[in-house]
């Protein structure tokens, strides 16, 4: 990652913390906080500033709303389709590839303790390969019985 990506990713996650700020009343869990505007940065990242900016502050005008008026809780997703659509993203906005992503971030500088209890994620990276069950394991990730050495699929000893 170059200094300017990683810049940017800094500002990606300081204006997310920014503006998830009214929907969360107190975050105990720092890891859970770190873990989500990690996640904002790693999907935000391919529009820039100007677009994400504008994609937030267009969600709080327009945003969906409760039947009491209040502005619903945005996914990142939310905001990515927002911002592309007022700018399209750098690099044509190809799609982000989530489990790849993790595992190398595992391998260079490793993750946010958070991301082990997701258990699609884990499932997903073991079923192409791209960490083993005892790396991921180690860190008290859940392991699918497929993925379990000595296990068959019902779990049962072979």
């Amino acid at each position: 990652m170059t200094e300017a990506q990683k810049d940017h990713q800094g500002w990606i996650m300081g204006r997310t913390e920014t503006f998830l700020e009214p929907f969360f009343q107190a975050f105990n869990d720092a890891d859970l906080m770190d873990a989500r505007l990690i996640e904002w940065a790693e999907v935000l990242a391919p529009l820039s500033a100007r677009a994400i900016n504008a994609a937030m502050v267009d969600y709080h005008r327009n945003g969906p709303r409760s039947g009491k008026g209040k502005l619903l809780k945005p996914a990142v997703g939310d905001i990515y389709a927002l911002g592309a659509k007022l700018e399209p993203p750098k690099g044509g906005g190809a799609k982000f590839d989530r489990a790849a992503s993790f595992a190398e971030r595992y391998k260079k500088e490793g993750v946010p303790p958070f991301y082990f209890k997701d258990d699609k994620l884990m499932a997903e990276v073991l079923d192409r390969g791209l960490l083993t069950a005892d790396q991921l394991e180690r860190h008290g990730a859940f392991i699918p019985s497929r993925h379990k050495p000595g296990k068959t699929t019902e779990g049962k000893e072979k």
